[in-house]
């Protein structure tokens, strides 16, 4: 579980369900998908610094 100051840190401060993993592959295996490539993915919240 997140603390108080991973909270603040995280853009989303709520906890990753699996159905936001499958909305994803969702998308990129989808028509809205086609013309994406090559291209790295991080469904993490915004944990990951930009």
């Amino acid at each position: 579980m997140l603390g108080i100051a991973g909270k603040t840190r995280q853009c989303v401060t709520r906890r990753g369900q699996a159905e936001d993993v499958a909305a994803a592959i969702a998308l990129l295996t989808g028509p809205a998908g086609s013309f994406i490539s090559a291209q790295s993915l991080h469904i993490d919240g915004g944990w990951m610094p930009h």
